[in-house]
This record gives structure tokens, C-alpha cells and sequence, in this order.
């Protein structure tokens, strides 16, 4: 999954905040979740614990469209007494092993679809990647999956830079 935060230098508050809760695109919905990471944000700009660059509306500070610089948002968060967001550290889930031994839920296909990505995604070579009826035909075979579950699973694990669909334009 593509994380827009890893790119992002300059953050609004409201990003801020979606970024800290683990949320990547923004719905209306979400705004509940949002406020408290929001004032915790806006508390901080005020006491002067996180820089900011206000942006001023007939001399009152516009909370919605000041912006955080990246560096100051990481180096607050990391003052704080609170786990780092995946979004905002993306290093720290990179290190987690695939096969955790702490992860104590798994079904049948969760089984399947692990070992999918082990053996076909792991250590591929770039320049041939598995193609899809190989790894369906792998996990009918040896997880004795149904077709559906396994071109299911096929597409979870199929990273999206090799995902090909929608219509063919013909000539």
C-alpha cells in the first residue's frame, strides 16, 4: 500500500492528525476519530512545544490551513509518551518478520496466503516475476484452495506496480 506520508514535507493539521490515528486518505467520517490527535496538535503549536507556520485569517490564526513542517512533527511525536505512527515512521514495520510468532489468529487461507508471499514474493527476481495462474496453481495444490480463494489471494499479495487490469484499448 502506497503511504502518502513517507513523501510528504509540510503537513496541515488535519494530516497531522490522520497520519498519528493510521489514516491515509481522509473521509468525513473520519473527523470524529480526528479530534483529539487535532487538539493535541493545536495545544502544542499554542505552547510553543511544536513549530508551526500559521496562516492568519483578519489576524486570527487559521488552525485548518497552518502547516508542520515534517522534521518538527517527528521530533514532537517523538517527545511524546505515546507509540510512533506507523505512517509517520514507516521504518519500524519494516522490520517486523512475516511470520511473527506473536500473531496467534490464523485460518487456513491466512496460512496460504503467508506462504504464498514467502515463496513466490520474498526474494523474487524482478525481471520475472511469478505470474498469476502459477501461484493459483501453487495454492490449490498445496493448500488445496478453491480457485475463487486463490486468484483472491493472488491479488491481495500481487504488489501494485506488477497489478494489470481494466480494459484493453484495441487499435
Amino acid at each position: 500500500m502506497f503511504n502518502p506520508y513517507t513523501i510528504k514535507k509540510i503537513f496541515t493539521i488535519h494530516e497531522a492528525a490522520a497520519a498519528i490515528c493510521g489514516i491515509t486518505r481522509i473521509h468525513k467520517d473520519d473527523y470524529p476519530e480526528l479530534t483529539n490527535p487535532m487538539l493535541d496538535l493545536k495545544r502544542a503549536m499554542e505552547a510553543g512545544e511544536l513549530p508551526y507556520h500559521p496562516e492568519k485569517i483578519e489576524e486570527v490564526t487559521d488552525w485548518n490551513r497552518s502547516t508542520i513542517a515534517r522534521a518538527d512533527l517527528l521530533a514532537w511525536l517523538e517527545s511524546q509518551p505515546c507509540p510512533r505512527p506507523e505512517l509517520l515512521f514507516p521504518d519500524q514495520s519494516a522490520e517486523k518478520p512475516l511470520h511473527d510468532d506473536s500473531l496467534t489468529y490464523h485460518t487456513p487461507a491466512l496460512d496460504a496466503l503467508r506462504a504464498a508471499i514467502s515463496q513466490f514474493w520474498l526474494h523474487h527476481d524482478p525481471s520475472r516475476p511469478p505470474k498469476s495462474p502459477e501461484i493459483v496453481e501453487w495454492l490449490i495444490q498445496e493448500h488445496r484452495m478453491s480457485k475463487t480463494m486463490a486468484e483472491s489471494i493472488d491479488r491481495i499479495i500481487r504488489p501494485e506496480e506488477l497489478r494489470k487490469g481494466g480494459n484493453t484499448k484495441l487499435p
